[in-house]
């Protein structure tokens, strides 16, 4: 089967990652002798309804499902081939399946096929995770992950790689914050200044910068461009503050140690509505996240703590007073600039989205709101932002962020 096959058969335009053309390869090869393995453990799905890991009333829409699958090998090599993909060929924290697979063979039954995915991905994170001797309390994190509603029949509605991730048994509440098992994106490396322990984010890639130091596409708002680095210790310095310089250094590996990088397993946190957001809570919570996984995922070298997300936007120190909640807390924080739009302002703001958002019309009823349209109709650009900090230095947080990182070099 051609990658191109199996997109028009998931109804999906593409998988999103270049590794999925040697995953197919290989899988391909497999074929004959995997295809003979059941799709799901029918008799452990009643196991989970018991317990309260799922809904009993998905199993009729569940079994019809599984009995066209089966009928129809196309089906069943797609459907094996995505969950060989996503918990035989690659750790689990590799998830990168952005695609929402919903066969149109399938008919009204064509959303249960991901459902079927997330069950199978279920029963055997649950069994790997009591291998570990994860706690019950954390396992029962788990328990309706994968009742998704009936959109379409128990369709995911584009929630499909959230849904995984849970199912994937990486993804776990730690004090205020969820987190999940996750790697370090490509470009941005952080490093440790051996003499003080201050810490340096470096952006290593091609891109285009505007005059704010943010990414652009816009030919018109192109201030820099940067290259690909010549070395691991190259790149364009990041202030603390999330604004790319157009400053190109090598740190030298006397003076300087990596600290945090590309490809470095991490931990991402998601952020619920109407928590205590302040720096003591994050500092608690990061503490009792890192001792988690520690504990039950002890073969991981867990470098740091990530999060990606509209409250680190750059640009909310231009929107905000100082003396706002956010800005005083991500006053502490090490943040980077993200390519993307300003989608988690709309989303989480304005609970709509960039097709909607009219800032003429847009409610201006708390400070946040009012100041994101005055500065929209002023010309300002807003985007999501990131925030990096590594796992050793976590105890510090809450320090002045003048001891933490290296402000000094911006001077």
């Amino acid at each position: 089967m051609t990658m191109q096959r199996l997109c028009e058969i998931l109804c999906v335009d593409n998988l999103y990652h270049a590794k999925y053309d040697a995953d197919l390869e290989r899988f391909t090869k497999e074929w004959d002798a995997i295809k003979s393995q059941p799709l799901l453990d029918r008799e452990g799905l009643d196991v989970l309804a018991r317990d309260g890991y799922i809904d009993a009333a998905c199993l009729p829409d569940v079994d019809a499902c599984l009995a066209k699958i089966e009928a129809d090998e196309e089906l069943a090599f797609a459907l094996q081939f995505v969950y060989y993909a996503l918990c035989a060929y690659h750790k689990p924290w590799q998830n990168e399946l952005y695609a929402d697979p919903s066969p149109a063979a399938l008919g009204d039954y064509r959303g249960t096929f991901a459902y079927i995915l997330l069950l199978r991905v279920l029963q055997k994170s649950i069994a790997d995770l009591r291998a570990r001797r994860v706690p019950e309390d954390a396992l029962d994190q788990m328990k309706g992950v994968a009742d998704c509603g009936r959109g379409e029949p128990w369709g995911l509605g584009g929630m499909f790689h959230w849904h995984i991730s849970c199912s994937l048994g990486t993804m776990f509440y730690q004090g205020m914050f969820r987190y999940e098992i996750c790697e370090m994106p490509e470009g941005y490396r952080m490093f440790r200044r051996k003499a003080d322990g201050k810490l340096l984010a470096l952006w290593a890639g091609e891109r285009r910068f505007d005059a704010e130091g943010q990414f652009t596409w816009d030919d018109a708002q192109t201030a820099f461009r940067t290259a690909a680095p010549a070395s691991d210790r190259d790149g364009w310095m990041i202030r603390p503050d999330g604004v790319v310089v157009n400053r190109y250094v090598t740190l030298s590996k006397e003076e300087w140690e990596p600290a945090f990088c590309e490809g470095d397993v991490a931990l991402s946190f998601h952020i619920p509505p109407k928590c205590r957001y302040t720096i003591e809570a994050a500092k608690e919570t990061f503490q009792q996240a890192v001792a988690f996984y520690q504990t039950y995922f002890p073969e991981i070298s867990l470098r740091g703590i990530q999060a990606y997300s509209w409250l680190y936007s750059p640009q909310l120190s231009a929107i905000m007073p100082p003396e706002s909640g956010i800005n005083r807390f991500n006053h502490y924080l090490y943040l980077c600039p993200v390519p993307s739009g300003p989608d988690g302002f709309y989303d989480f703001v304005f609970q709509t989205d960039a097709e909607h958002f009219d800032p003429d019309t847009a409610p201006t009823d708390t400070t946040l709101r009012r100041r994101f349209v005055e500065y929209v109709k002023a010309g300002g650009k807003a985007h999501n932002g990131f925030m990096y900090l590594p796992t050793a230095d976590v105890d510090r947080l809450g320090e002045k962020p003048e001891n933490l990182y290296a402000w000094d070099l911006f001077a």
